[in-house]
């Protein structure tokens, strides 16, 4: 009894955090998702885990690794007027005088993307939490699987007309990571379909790839407008992550 009532107490905590999360990051993705069938699905996988508990913990005391530790470096950081270099840009108005924080840790900020001691202060940070969770794997595979169940991966939004003549959409398929953006002269036949911009296709282009920072895992686009006549296209399209 005590066996299965903390399998379930997993079981409950696991989908009420997934339900929480992917409302937060899906704007609703979980709409066709039932909180039961989250919770046979954690309950089951909690179980498999219970079940190897003596060996996870095992497995976790004799793991001699210790979590990277960031260096700490003293820095005053200013908000208003910096005194340090009085005509730098610090917006209208600045306060003056100036608010001052002492920030240990400011050296880690690295808006370049190529400070080798901060990417190797993150390589640590990732390879000692792959370290301590490597015990969840399974789990993670099998709560990911239960929440895609739940999700129509081939799914098409409705038609929008527009001025220039077409009705314009936007499509995911399964398998892909990014959406498809369609459009059809207005009453066309239904498969007198086309694909305007394929965001999958969009890190083979010379512009991203010209950008040696960016991953083609983070690719962003977003703001896309068709001109009035239908003939131009623009987008916006954030392959760093740092939503510049």
């Amino acid at each position: 009894a005590a066996r299965e009532s903390l399998q379930w107490k997993i079981a409950h905590r696991c989908a009420g955090f997934v339900e929480q999360h992917m409302w937060r990051l899906g704007g609703g993705v979980l709409r066709h998702t039932h909180r039961l069938g989250l919770l046979a699905a954690t309950a089951t996988v909690s179980g498999a885990l219970l079940s190897r508990a003596s060996c996870l913990t095992m497995d976790l005391d004799d793991t001699p690794a210790k979590p990277p530790v960031a260096r700490r470096e003293r820095r005053s950081v200013y908000f208003g007027v910096n005194p340090d270099d009085p005509s730098e840009n610090r917006g209208v108005v600045p306060m003056d005088p100036p608010i001052v924080l002492t920030d240990d840790l400011y050296w880690i900020r690295d808006d370049e993307r190529k400070n080798e001691e901060v990417l190797e202060l993150l390589r640590a940070e990732n390879a000692f939490t792959d370290l301590k969770t490597a015990h969840l794997a399974q789990f993670r595979e099998a709560l990911y699987t239960e929440m895609l169940s739940h999700i129509q991966e081939d799914d098409d939004e409705y038609p929008v007309p527009a001025g220039d003549g077409y009705e314009y959409w936007a499509r995911t398929v399964k398998g892909k990571s990014f959406r498809q953006y369609l459009r059809r002269k207005i009453g066309a036949a239904v498969d007198a379909v086309a694909v305007y911009l394929d965001v999958n296709a969009v890190p083979s282009l010379p512009f991203f790839k010209a950008n040696e920072n960016w991953d083609p895992k983070q690719c962003d686009v977003q703001s896309i407008k068709p001109s009035p006549s239908g003939d131009v296209l623009a987008y916006c399209v954030d392959g760093s992550g740092y939503e510049t």
